[in-house]
C-alpha cells in the first residue's frame, strides 16, 4: 500500500486495474485528488481502469451534524464546529479530548465533483454507479474510469 499523494515515487511499472476504496476522500482537498489522479495516469497501464469508491459525504454527515457534540467513546471527546470553507470545500471541528486536541478537517464530495476531475484528466468512458451497501445508511457510489492514451 502507497501513499496514493506519493504515488509515482513509491510504485513502479504500471498496473491494468488502480482502486481507491474505503469512501477515503473526505480526508483530501479537490487540488490533493486531482495530484493523485495525475499520478495515477502515470502508473496506469494503457488501458486500464481507475475504481474508486465514495459515498455521498454531504447526505452522510449533514443529518447528524451538530455544533457541538459528545459522541459515546471513552474518554470522552468534545466535538465542537470551529468554521466552513465553501470555496475550498470543507468544515473544521476541534476535537478536545483529556490528553489530547486537534483540529480535524472534512471534505464534501459529491458524485459530480469527482466526475469532473476524472475527466479532467483525460479518462474516458467515466461511470457512476450507485450500489446498495448494508452497512452504510447513506448512497455509496462506483466510479469506473479507462484510461485513454494514444499513441502517436
Amino acid at each position: 500500500m502507497a501513499d496514493a499523494k506519493e504515488l509515482t515515487k513509491k510504485v513502479k511499472g504500471t498496473f491494468d486495474l488502480v482502486t481507491i476504496l474505503g469512501s477515503p476522500l473526505a480526508h483530501l482537498g479537490i487540488s490533493d485528488f486531482d495530484g493523485v489522479v495525475t499520478q495515477v495516469k502515470e502508473v496506469l497501464h494503457r488501458k486500464g481502469t481507475f475504481l474508486v469508491e465514495q459515498s455521498d459525504m454531504v447526505f452522510r454527515i449533514m443529518p447528524y451534524y451538530r455544533d457541538a457534540m459528545v459522541p459515546n467513546v471513552n474518554p470522552p471527546v468534545i466535538n465542537v464546529h470551529i468554521s466552513f470553507n465553501p470555496k475550498e470545500g470543507y468544515f473544521e471541528r476541534l476535537l478536545f479530548g483529556r490528553n489530547k486536541q486537534e483540529v480535524s478537517r472534512v471534505f464534501l464530495w459529491g458524485p459530480w465533483i469527482i466526475e469532473y476531475v476524472l475527466k479532467k484528466n483525460g479518462f474516458s468512458s467515466v461511470e457512476v454507479n450507485p450500489y446498495a451497501d448494508p452497512y452504510l445508511t447513506v448512497q455509496p457510489f462506483l466510479f469506473t474510469a479507462r484510461s485513454s492514451w494514444r499513441i502517436v
